[in-house]
Protein backbone atom coordinates (compact mmCIF):
# COMPACT_ATOMS: atom_id res chain seq x y z
CA UNK A 1 0.00 0.00 0.00
CA UNK A 2 1.19 3.33 -0.50
CA UNK A 3 0.05 7.16 0.27
CA UNK A 4 -2.91 8.22 2.52
CA UNK A 5 -5.66 6.99 -0.14
CA UNK A 6 -4.08 3.75 0.60
CA UNK A 7 -3.14 2.10 -2.94
CA UNK A 8 -2.87 -1.69 -2.99
CA UNK A 9 -1.21 -4.01 -5.73
CA UNK A 10 -2.68 -7.42 -5.58
CA UNK A 11 -0.96 -10.25 -7.82
CA UNK A 12 -3.33 -12.91 -9.41
CA UNK A 13 -6.28 -11.49 -8.59
CA UNK A 14 -8.34 -12.60 -11.42
CA UNK A 15 -9.57 -15.84 -9.16
CA UNK A 16 -9.05 -17.71 -5.97
CA UNK A 17 -6.96 -16.25 -3.02
CA UNK A 18 -5.83 -12.90 -4.84
CA UNK A 19 -9.47 -11.82 -6.21
CA UNK A 20 -10.80 -12.08 -2.33
CA UNK A 21 -7.85 -10.04 -1.28
CA UNK A 22 -8.63 -7.18 -3.70
CA UNK A 23 -12.10 -7.60 -2.75
CA UNK A 24 -11.54 -7.26 0.63
CA UNK A 25 -9.08 -4.43 0.41
CA UNK A 26 -11.63 -2.63 -1.74
CA UNK A 27 -14.29 -3.18 0.88
CA UNK A 28 -11.81 -1.45 3.37
CA UNK A 29 -11.51 1.64 0.86
CA UNK A 30 -8.76 1.03 -0.86
CA UNK A 31 -7.79 1.49 -4.38
CA UNK A 32 -7.07 -1.29 -6.04
CA UNK A 33 -4.07 -2.29 -8.82
CA UNK A 34 -5.57 -5.87 -10.02
CA UNK A 35 -2.60 -7.77 -11.75
CA UNK A 36 -2.73 -11.21 -13.30
CA UNK A 37 -1.25 -12.52 -17.26
CA UNK A 38 -5.49 -12.72 -17.88
CA UNK A 39 -6.60 -9.26 -18.02
CA UNK A 40 -10.12 -10.84 -18.84
CA UNK A 41 -10.75 -12.34 -15.72
CA UNK A 42 -9.57 -9.31 -13.99
CA UNK A 43 -12.30 -6.95 -15.93
CA UNK A 44 -14.65 -9.15 -14.21
CA UNK A 45 -13.06 -8.25 -10.85
CA UNK A 46 -12.85 -4.72 -11.66
CA UNK A 47 -16.61 -4.49 -12.42
CA UNK A 48 -17.63 -6.59 -8.98
CA UNK A 49 -15.23 -3.98 -6.92
CA UNK A 50 -17.11 -1.04 -9.25
CA UNK A 51 -20.49 -2.32 -8.33
CA UNK A 52 -19.55 -2.26 -4.63
CA UNK A 53 -18.24 1.38 -5.09
CA UNK A 54 -14.71 0.77 -4.91
CA UNK A 55 -11.81 2.00 -7.02
CA UNK A 56 -9.56 -0.46 -9.18
CA UNK A 57 -7.57 -1.02 -12.32
CA UNK A 58 -6.40 -3.81 -14.35
CA UNK A 59 -2.96 -4.52 -15.36
CA UNK A 60 -1.52 -7.44 -17.51
CA UNK A 61 1.33 -8.87 -14.97
CA UNK A 62 3.59 -12.17 -15.38
CA UNK A 63 5.55 -12.74 -12.05
CA UNK A 64 8.25 -14.63 -13.85
CA UNK A 65 9.17 -11.59 -16.31
CA UNK A 66 11.27 -9.57 -14.25
CA UNK A 67 10.43 -7.14 -17.18
CA UNK A 68 6.68 -7.73 -16.89
CA UNK A 69 7.29 -7.01 -13.03
CA UNK A 70 9.00 -3.21 -13.94
CA UNK A 71 6.65 -2.72 -16.64
CA UNK A 72 3.45 -3.82 -14.60
CA UNK A 73 4.79 -1.26 -11.74
CA UNK A 74 5.51 1.77 -14.51
CA UNK A 75 2.07 1.46 -15.16
CA UNK A 76 0.42 1.04 -11.37
CA UNK A 77 2.68 4.25 -10.51
CA UNK A 78 1.68 6.02 -14.20
CA UNK A 79 -2.47 5.83 -13.19
CA UNK A 80 -2.00 5.98 -8.60
CA UNK A 81 0.89 7.44 -8.50
CA UNK A 82 4.24 6.64 -5.81
CA UNK A 83 4.20 2.24 -5.24
CA UNK A 84 6.05 0.56 -3.32
CA UNK A 85 5.95 -2.90 -5.34
CA UNK A 86 7.63 -6.32 -5.06
CA UNK A 87 6.31 -9.46 -4.36
CA UNK A 88 6.59 -13.06 -2.38
CA UNK A 89 6.82 -16.60 -2.83
CA UNK A 90 6.23 -19.47 -0.22
CA UNK A 91 6.78 -23.41 -0.70
CA UNK A 92 6.26 -26.07 1.40
CA UNK A 93 7.20 -29.47 0.82
CA UNK A 94 6.26 -33.34 2.98
CA UNK A 95 9.36 -35.37 2.48
CA UNK A 96 7.92 -38.27 4.99
CA UNK A 97 4.98 -38.18 7.52
CA UNK A 98 6.79 -36.26 10.16
CA UNK A 99 9.53 -34.26 8.60
CA UNK A 100 8.73 -31.42 6.00
CA UNK A 101 11.01 -28.50 3.91
CA UNK A 102 10.12 -25.46 3.34
CA UNK A 103 11.74 -21.89 1.30
CA UNK A 104 10.51 -18.48 1.26
CA UNK A 105 11.54 -15.99 -1.50
CA UNK A 106 10.60 -12.29 -1.09
CA UNK A 107 11.87 -8.97 -3.49
CA UNK A 108 10.80 -5.02 -3.45
CA UNK A 109 12.48 -2.06 -5.27
CA UNK A 110 14.28 -0.81 -2.69
CA UNK A 111 13.16 3.29 -3.72
CA UNK A 112 10.45 3.32 -1.24
CA UNK A 113 9.93 3.27 2.82
CA UNK A 114 9.53 0.05 4.20
CA UNK A 115 7.05 -0.10 7.52
CA UNK A 116 6.06 -3.40 7.56
CA UNK A 117 7.80 -6.56 9.64
CA UNK A 118 11.60 -5.61 8.75
CA UNK A 119 13.67 -3.70 6.27
CA UNK A 120 14.76 -5.53 3.90
CA UNK A 121 14.60 -5.57 -0.01
CA UNK A 122 15.40 -9.15 -0.67
CA UNK A 123 15.34 -12.00 1.47
CA UNK A 124 16.05 -15.87 0.65
CA UNK A 125 15.03 -18.62 3.10
CA UNK A 126 15.59 -22.41 3.48
CA UNK A 127 15.09 -24.62 6.14
CA UNK A 128 12.98 -27.92 7.33
CA UNK A 129 11.47 -29.05 10.68
CA UNK A 130 9.84 -32.51 12.40
CA UNK A 131 6.96 -33.11 13.85
CA UNK A 132 7.00 -34.18 17.65
CA UNK A 133 5.68 -37.63 16.54
CA UNK A 134 8.68 -39.69 17.13
CA UNK A 135 8.68 -38.13 21.38
CA UNK A 136 5.24 -38.78 21.83
CA UNK A 137 4.46 -34.73 21.17
CA UNK A 138 2.72 -34.52 17.97
CA UNK A 139 1.88 -30.84 17.71
CA UNK A 140 5.31 -29.95 18.18
CA UNK A 141 8.26 -29.23 16.05
CA UNK A 142 11.97 -29.22 15.99
CA UNK A 143 12.98 -26.98 13.32
CA UNK A 144 16.09 -25.13 11.84
CA UNK A 145 16.41 -22.37 8.87
CA UNK A 146 19.00 -20.13 7.32
CA UNK A 147 17.74 -16.58 5.67
CA UNK A 148 19.78 -14.69 4.01
CA UNK A 149 18.53 -10.88 3.56
CA UNK A 150 19.62 -7.81 1.54
CA UNK A 151 19.05 -4.58 0.84
CA UNK A 152 19.03 -2.60 -2.98
CA UNK A 153 21.66 0.15 -3.37
CA UNK A 154 19.48 3.16 -3.06
CA UNK A 155 18.33 2.05 0.65
CA UNK A 156 21.71 1.55 1.14
CA UNK A 157 23.20 4.89 -0.07
CA UNK A 158 20.18 6.38 2.32
CA UNK A 159 21.63 4.60 5.15
CA UNK A 160 25.04 5.60 4.39
CA UNK A 161 24.26 8.92 4.37
CA UNK A 162 22.67 8.64 7.77
CA UNK A 163 19.21 8.18 6.97
CA UNK A 164 16.93 6.07 9.15
CA UNK A 165 14.66 3.46 8.65
CA UNK A 166 11.67 2.59 11.17
CA UNK A 167 14.37 -0.11 12.41
CA UNK A 168 17.73 0.99 10.84
CA UNK A 169 19.93 3.59 10.64
CA UNK A 170 22.99 4.30 13.00
CA UNK A 171 24.57 7.17 10.49
CA UNK A 172 27.13 4.54 9.32
CA UNK A 173 26.97 1.68 6.87
CA UNK A 174 29.63 -0.53 5.75
CA UNK A 175 27.36 -2.88 4.15
CA UNK A 176 27.08 -6.63 3.86
CA UNK A 177 24.00 -9.19 3.63
CA UNK A 178 22.29 -9.68 6.53
CA UNK A 179 22.53 -14.07 7.89
CA UNK A 180 20.73 -15.88 9.83
CA UNK A 181 20.96 -19.43 11.47
CA UNK A 182 18.10 -20.21 13.14
CA UNK A 183 16.22 -23.15 15.43
CA UNK A 184 13.34 -23.44 17.05
CA UNK A 185 10.91 -25.33 19.21
CA UNK A 186 7.65 -25.15 18.66
CA UNK A 187 5.57 -26.25 21.89
CA UNK A 188 2.31 -27.15 22.06
CA UNK A 189 0.95 -26.24 26.13
CA UNK A 190 -2.86 -26.50 25.87
CA UNK A 191 -5.44 -26.66 23.34
CA UNK A 192 -4.78 -23.91 21.12
CA UNK A 193 -1.50 -22.72 23.41
CA UNK A 194 2.09 -22.96 21.90
CA UNK A 195 5.08 -21.57 23.05
CA UNK A 196 7.89 -20.93 20.58
CA UNK A 197 11.35 -21.42 21.60
CA UNK A 198 13.80 -19.61 19.37
CA UNK A 199 17.45 -19.18 18.67
CA UNK A 200 19.39 -17.06 15.93
CA UNK A 201 22.80 -16.53 15.20
CA UNK A 202 23.24 -13.04 13.17
CA UNK A 203 26.08 -12.30 10.85
CA UNK A 204 26.37 -8.39 9.64
CA UNK A 205 22.59 -7.55 11.73
CA UNK A 206 21.22 -4.46 10.13
CA UNK A 207 23.41 -5.31 7.08
CA UNK A 208 26.32 -3.58 8.77
CA UNK A 209 29.98 -5.58 8.92
CA UNK A 210 30.90 -3.78 11.26
CA UNK A 211 28.30 -5.19 13.80
CA UNK A 212 27.80 -8.71 14.94
CA UNK A 213 27.70 -11.66 14.85
CA UNK A 214 25.22 -11.75 17.81
CA UNK A 215 23.42 -14.66 19.31
CA UNK A 216 19.43 -13.47 20.04
CA UNK A 217 17.03 -15.98 22.10
CA UNK A 218 13.52 -15.61 22.29
CA UNK A 219 10.69 -16.81 23.30
CA UNK A 220 7.15 -16.15 21.71
CA UNK A 221 3.72 -16.82 22.58
CA UNK A 222 0.81 -18.23 20.25
CA UNK A 223 -3.09 -18.44 21.02
CA UNK A 224 -5.79 -19.84 18.38
CA UNK A 225 -8.99 -18.77 19.20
Amino acid sequence: MSGPSKTAIVTGASQGIGRACALELARSGASVALAARNLDKLAGVASEIAAAGGTAQSFALDVSSEDSIKDCAKAVIAHFGAVKYGFGWNNEQEITEDFRIFSRVGWNEGQHESFAYTEDDQTFEFGGDFSGHAWSRPFDKLGVTFVTNAIKKDHQDYLKLGGLGFLLGDGKLNYAREDILESYYNLHAWRGVYYALDLQYINHPGYNQDRGPVLVESVRMHVDF
